[in-house]
């Protein structure tokens, strides 16, 4: 997909790690959890073809998704950045590390700590948020984060099919605001899209 070489690389050695250390971990919280490459791709295009410029992501895991979507955002804008939160110390260390590699340090800003209570203390205005953490979450973040959206906001959440009653209580808020259009995308696990008209 991309033509510097150097970064097909290195995603292609992220997938790969992140195949072993989903195998390896003793404990699930230390697993990485990739999105699929089909996903990936698919968050970039939308970043890219909404020309979103104040991205949020909960869920940094080790940084494989951040990549993509700071690539995206490399296009869209010089001067913004991504905030992208995560509550595991190492996988913090190891994200931050292969951001370095990618390139894309200065375009993310790492918050380290429970995603709920970092979420409280945003400011805002995101136009795009994407959700790739705990699922069971998901319905208070995105209450928390209502008033820090803007208009034409653009919701991603990843495993919209492979845990979809997981994310039922948060799928199913949708249908009380009159004002977003969703559906789901059969890539991957499922990637749910909600648009604020």
């Amino acid at each position: 997909m991309f033509h510097d070489v150097s970064t097909e690389a290195l995603f292609d050695e992220l997938e790969k790690a992140g195949a072993v250390q989903d195998h390896l971990a003793t404990e699930k919280r230390f697993q990485y959890f990739n999105l699929d490459r089909p996903t990936a791709e698919s968050l970039y295009f939308l970043v890219l073809g909404f020309q979103r410029k104040n991205l949020l992501e909960i869920g940094t895991s080790h940084g494989y998704s951040t990549i993509w979507l700071a690539k995206a955002l490399e296009k869209v804008s010089k001067s913004n950045t991504i905030i992208t939160l995560e509550r595991e110390e190492k996988k913090v260390e190891a994200a931050k590390e292969n951001f370095l590699r990618a390139g894309v340090a200065e375009k993310i800003k790492v918050m380290h700590g429970d995603a709920t209570s970092l979420i409280a203390t945003l400011k805002g205005p995101f136009d795009s948020v994407f959700f790739d953490a705990d699922r069971i979450s998901a319905p208070g973040q995105f209450k928390l984060l209502l008033l820090k959206l803007e208009q034409n906001v653009l919701l991603l959440t990843d495993n919209a099919l492979s845990h979809s009653e997981e994310l039922k209580e948060y799928l199913e808020m949708f249908k009380t605001f009159p004002d977003w259009m969703t559906t789901v995308v059969p890539v991957g696990k499922g990637l749910h899209i909600a648009y604020r008209l």
